[in-house]
């Protein structure tokens, strides 16, 4: 049941914190880019109305319109040209095929996505490594309740940057085989079903000191796929984070270290 009172607070907020942040900002921004924060401002009041219906969590119009500023400056900053982590891998042992090796300083974290059509359970991983090769962690789960590959696929980048995050790595390489991913990272606007889920992500990506994603085919990607199907397919079906790589996986991870 909606509650009166609910309504009462999203008009306090909206009014108290519009015009509390653009007098603030009047001064020091122009009008344009204030209303590029009013879609954030607005998503941000109806996450608030369900945290106080649903949860009885009451958040401040201060911190309301805070949140949404972050996540607007977070937003245009990856829509601008010069600054596009979102890209195609075009490298000379790419066209070939061949896994790479991050530079000196990096960590690369493959994520690998299994997507199985009944919807009943999709298989996630990642694998990171370091500039040598050598597998430094990996993990896989089991993702359920997914509407779509699209929505399975951005679950499991999430989770693999929540897990980089966790393990205090501040440089790092993503690379995923996703057409859908990519897409709704190059497009957030295509996907407005998806727009928790995509901001959450650039929120996550916001934290690191140096970051990319980058699209790569399959076969370059095939130790994290690998690792995703044996959740929906083979018999290594329990979750968990380990040091180094898989075992079954070593042949693969030395000829790939070799490689590069």
């Amino acid at each position: 049941m909606f509650r009166s009172d609910s309504y009462t607070y999203i008009s306090d907020v909206l009014m108290r914190s519009l015009r509390t942040r653009l007098a603030r900002y009047k001064q020091q921004r122009s009008d344009r880019d204030n209303l590029k924060a009013f879609p954030w401002i607005l998503w941000n009041l109806w996450k608030g109305r369900n945290a106080l219906v649903f949860e009885k969590t009451r958040f401040t119009p201060n911190s309301t319109v805070v949140k949404a500023l972050e996540e607007t400056e977070i937003w245009y900053k990856v829509q601008q040209p010069d600054h596009n982590p979102f890209m195609e891998k075009k490298s000379t042992t790419a066209s070939l095929g061949i896994w790479e090796k991050p530079p000196l300083g990096m960590v690369k974290c493959n994520v690998g996505m299994a997507w199985v059509d009944t919807g009943t359970m999709s298989g996630a991983s990642w694998i990171a490594r370091d500039c040598q090769g050598r597998p430094l962690h990996h993990s896989r789960q089991a993702l359920i309740g997914s509407s779509n590959k699209r929505e399975s696929d951005l679950r499991s980048l999430l989770w693999a940057v929540q897990a980089m995050g966790d393990l205090r790595h501040k440089n790092i390489l993503f690379e995923a085989s996703s057409v859908e991913a990519r897409q709704a990272l190059l497009n957030p606007t295509s996907f407005p079903d998806l727009s928790p889920l995509i901001l959450k992500i650039l929120e996550l990506l916001n934290g690191f000191e140096k970051w990319t994603i980058s699209h790569v085919s399959r076969h370059i990607n095939r130790a994290a796929t690998t690792i995703a199907e044996s959740v929906t397919f083979g018999p290594y079906l329990q979750s968990y984070v380990a040091s180094g790589g898989p075992r079954w996986l070593h042949k693969m991870l030395q000829e790939e270290m070799r490689n590069t």
